[in-house]
């Protein structure tokens, strides 16, 4: 989650969510859409969405060996059990060239993630890619 992070190995949990409902429990309630696909089980364990921001603020660049670091921030504390969605960032950060991929970091100290982009040129303003936390309720 970290850029450039290659020379060490990371630690912490994640969890693996779909947007579809699994059969796992062994009795209480199912439901089905018209189409007889299971869109609810009560015993699958949920994803609540705890926070929801766009509002990404350029903090800077960095000057790399090649191409640059570019930085933005959202202020936000992760709290006991929170996780970072990362789909939207498995896309390209904005820019005018090539490259420009995404990578994220959690900054504890000054109660905010960071959002990364390893670029020759990056659109300071990243418009609002959608940046979400949610907690795994079991």
């Amino acid at each position: 989650m970290k850029a450039s992070n290659v020379n060490s190995t990371l630690s912490g949990q994640y969890f693996v969510a779909a947007w579809a409902s699994m059969g796992t429990a062994a009795y209480g309630m199912r439901l089905w859409d018209e189409s007889a696909a299971l869109i609810y089980d009560s015993g699958a364990p949920a994803v609540v969405v705890t926070f929801a921001a766009g509002n990404w603020t350029y903090l800077g660049s960095e000057v790399l060996v090649t191409g640059r670091r570019y930085i933005w921030g959202i202020n936000k504390s992760l709290g006991v059990g929170e996780y970072l969605s990362l789909n939207p960032f498995t896309m390209n950060c904005h820019n005018d060239g090539t490259g420009g991929g995404c990578a994220l970091g959690v900054d504890y100290v000054n109660g905010r993630i960071l959002m990364y982009s390893l670029a020759n040129t990056a659109w300071t303003d990243q418009g609002h890619r959608p940046f979400l936390c949610a907690k795994l309720l079991a």
